[in-house]
């Protein structure tokens, strides 16, 4: 936590530095059946290109009515 590493080529533009701000033990991305792959997941606030789409990935025990009430309190509290 806390250190960096870059994305980009070695031999194209500058690539962009970014501070590692969690870690997650394993993930699929694409598909389920997917082998394990290293990937990095960026910070809306460290991504210097912008989206359309922001993605959110939640991994919890806690029951889902209960999540999804939390995710929201914290939405509406990030967007204001």
């Amino acid at each position: 936590m806390g250190r960096t590493f870059e994305l980009g080529e070695k031999d194209g533009p500058i690539p962009d530095s970014f501070e590692i701000i969690g870690l997650v033990t394993n993930s699929k991305y694409n598909d389920l059946r997917e082998d394990f792959v290293p990937i990095a997941f960026v910070s809306e606030m460290q991504d210097s290109k912008t989206d359309l789409y922001t993605q959110i990935m939640i991994r919890s025990n806690t029951p889902l009515n209960d999540l999804l009430g939390e995710v929201r309190r914290g939405l509406n509290e990030a967007i204001r």
